[in-house]
C-alpha cells in the first residue's frame, strides 16, 4: 500500500505527519489518512512527496510493481472461491481492491478475467450486462499491458463484445489477430526431425496432430450449431455425423461426444438437457481411458502444459484425468 510506503520514507528521514504535512503545503490529518490509505495524494503532490522524502516516484508507488507468481495465485484463487461460496458481489469487491493496489500488473488482470468469464460461461444464468462489460474492462487492461499476448487477449475480447452485441468493438478486436496462427508445436517437430531428434519429433508430431484432429472436430460442432440455429437442420446433422466420424477414425474418448453434447446444450439454455448431458458426461467409464485409443496415438499424453497454453485436447484430458479421481475417491469412499 502505498500509505507503508509513505510512512516508513517519513521516519528514514525523521520527519512528524505534521512536519511533512507543512513542508507539502497541507494538513496533518490529510497526512495521517495518506498513511492509513484512506486517501491519496493529489497528482501535483507526488514530485514534491518524493523529494522531500528523498526518493522516487517509481519508489514511492513500489506496491505497483509485480506481484510473484505465487501471490498472484493465491489472490485468483481466493476470488475463485469467493464467487463460489461467498456472494458476487462481494468477490468483485475483493478482486476490485486487489486490482486497484497493482495497476500495472497484466498477468493479473488476464487471469481474473479468464476466471470471471469462466464463471460467467459454466455458472451464472444471468446475463448481466455490468459482468460482462467488467470482463471485457479486465481484458482490455490485461491488452495495454501485456502486448506480447494480443493474440489471446483479442480473441478473448472479439468473443465477449460479440455476446454483449458491440459489432464495433469485436471486429476491432478481431482485426488484431494474425491472418495465420502457427502451431508451435508442430515448428518444433520439425526442428527435432531436421536435428535428427526422431523420438522428440514423433512425440510432439503425435500431440500436435490430436490437438488439432480434436479442435476440427469441436469446430465441426460449432458449425453444427450454427447451421441448427440458421433452420438448416439437414447440414447440421451432416456436420454432426462428420465431427463423430472423424472423432471415431482417430479413436477419441467418448467423454468428448457429452462434451460436445453439453456445450451445445449450454448454446440453447435448455435447463433439463444441460442436467441430463452432464450426468452423462459424469457417468462415462473412465478406467484406463486416455485420448486417443489409435495404435498410433495411445501413446499420447496431454494436460501437463500450462493453462495459458491449453487446447481443447488438453482441457479433456483435464476433465478426464479429474473424473478418475473422482472415480477412485468414489471407490475408497
Amino acid at each position: 500500500m502505498i500509505g507503508k510506503v509513505i510512512q516508513e520514507k517519513r521516519k528514514e528521514v525523521g520527519l512528524t505527519q505534521a512536519q511533512l504535512a507543512e513542508l507539502l503545503g497541507v494538513t496533518a490529518p490529510a497526512v495521517n489518512r495518506w498513511e492509513k490509505d484512506l486517501s491519496y495524494p493529489d497528482a501535483t503532490l507526488l514530485a514534491p512527496l518524493a523529494r522531500v522524502l528523498k526518493t522516487d516516484i517509481n519508489s514511492l508507488f513500489s506496491f505497483y510493481s509485480e506481484l510473484s507468481d505465487k501471490e498472484r495465485d493465491l489472490i485468483v484463487d481466493k476470488f475463485s472461491v469467493m464467487m463460489f461460496t461467498v456472494d458476487l458481489e462481494e468477490a468483485l469487491e475483493y478482486i476490485g481492491d486487489e486490482l486497484h493496489q497493482n495497476l500495472s500488473d497484466g498477468l493479473l488482470y488476464k487471469k481474473v478475467a479468464d476466471v470471471l468469464f469462466g464463471f460467467k460461461t459454466l455458472v451464472s444464468d444471468n446475463d448481466s450486462p455490468f459482468l460482462m462489460d467488467k470482463i471485457a474492462e479486465y481484458y482490455e487492461r490485461a491488452h495495454e499491458l501485456l502486448p506480447q499476448e494480443t493474440e489471446d487477449i483479442s480473441y478473448a475480447l472479439a468473443t465477449i463484445y460479440s455476446i454483449i452485441g458491440d459489432a464495433d468493438k469485436a471486429e476491432e478486436a478481431w482485426s488484431r489477430l494474425k491472418e495465420k496462427n502457427i502451431d508451435k508445436t508442430w515448428v518444433h517437430a520439425e526442428i527435432q526431425y531436421s536435428l535428427k531428434n526422431y523420438s522428440s519429433a514423433i512425440s510432439e508430431m503425435k500431440e500436435s496432430i490430436i490437438n488439432n484432429i480434436i479442435q476440427l472436430s469441436r469446430n465441426l460442432d460449432l458449425l453444427r450449431d450454427a447451421l441448427y440455429q440458421n433452420g438448416d437442420q439437414e447440414m447440421s446433422e451432416y456436420a454432426n455425423e462428420s465431427s463423430k466420424k472423424l472423432r471415431q477414425l482417430f479413436d477419441i474418448w467418448e467423454g468428448f461426444d457429452w462434451q460436445s453434447q453439453f456445450t451445445s446444450a449450454f448454446s440453447k439454455t435448455v435447463a433439463d438437457a444441460k442436467l441430463d448431458n452432464l450426468l452423462g458426461f459424469y457417468g462415462c467409464d473412465v478406467e484406463n481411458k486416455k485420448i486417443s485409443g489409435s495404435p498410433l496415438f495411445s501413446d499420447v499424453v496431454l494436460g501437463d502444459k500450462a493453462v495459458d497454453d491449453h487446447c481443447y485436447a488438453d482441457q479433456m484430458a483435464d476433465i478426464l484425468n479429474l473424473l478418475k479421481s473422482k472415480k477412485y475417491n468414489d471407490e475408497k469412499e
